[in-house]
């Protein structure tokens, strides 16, 4: 918060209108959504940011998150998973200025990042100039599996965490699976989160 433009004397508290009474949003129907929201709230007050914390089900919540007419500064409680183990699965529809057009339609770039100055205005807002990483996206795309794809990816993560900053990931989640000696065969369902069921071989018993 030091090196905010929102934080006129440095001393790590936020001292803008910017930060008072933020609009979040979080899945009321959920335990877990309401501990996030709480935590979160408690932990922005530290640094000067105040939350308006209101709760929507999950399908209104999602539905809010994407419209980005509505403007909703913080979402605090969105998902995503991947389809198989790329980073593809996640750079496109996140973070990419097709996410506005045919391609996603009405998903999931929730940040509005590489959106146009045409879209911004269209979605009322005031700023109509924001970052892109459509060509870095491109980029990393059209290269084959290997180490240089691996890197590329990498170096867009880090440079949309360091200096774009659509969105801060706060979870993830760990899957264990116990297996019997019997099975001689196993595969990960990256979307589901699961085993996958019709991947799975067991050795007839003894």
């Amino acid at each position: 918060m030091k090196q905010s433009k929102y934080d006129t004397d440095q001393d790590g508290i936020c001292d803008a209108p910017e930060c008072d009474d933020v609009l979040a949003i979080y899945a009321s129907d959920s335990a877990t959504g309401r501990k996030i929201a709480a935590l979160t709230q408690q932990s922005l007050e530290e640094i000067g940011i105040t939350l308006d914390v209101k709760g929507l089900s999950t399908t209104p919540m999602y539905a809010k998150c994407n419209d980005m007419t509505e403007q909703v500064p913080v979402c605090l409680q969105l998902s995503w998973g991947q389809d198989y183990p790329d980073p593809y699965t996640f750079g496109p529809p996140l973070f990419g200025g097709s996410a506005f057009g045919a391609l996603y339609p009405g998903c999931c770039n929730y940040a509005g990042v590489g959106a146009t100055e045409a879209e911004m205005t269209e979605w009322g807002y005031s700023v109509t100039s924001v970052p892109s990483v459509d060509d870095q996206l491109n980029a990393c795309k059209a290269l084959a599996v290997g180490d240089e794809r691996t890197q590329c990816w990498a170096d867009l993560d880090r440079y949309l965490m360091e200096d774009v900053v659509p969105w801060v990931p706060k979870t993830f989640l760990n899957q264990i699976d116990i297996l019997s000696a019997r099975v001689t065969s196993y595969s990960f369902d990256e979307f589901g989160g699961l085993a996958a069921l019709d991947r799975l071989a067991v050795e007839e018993a003894a």
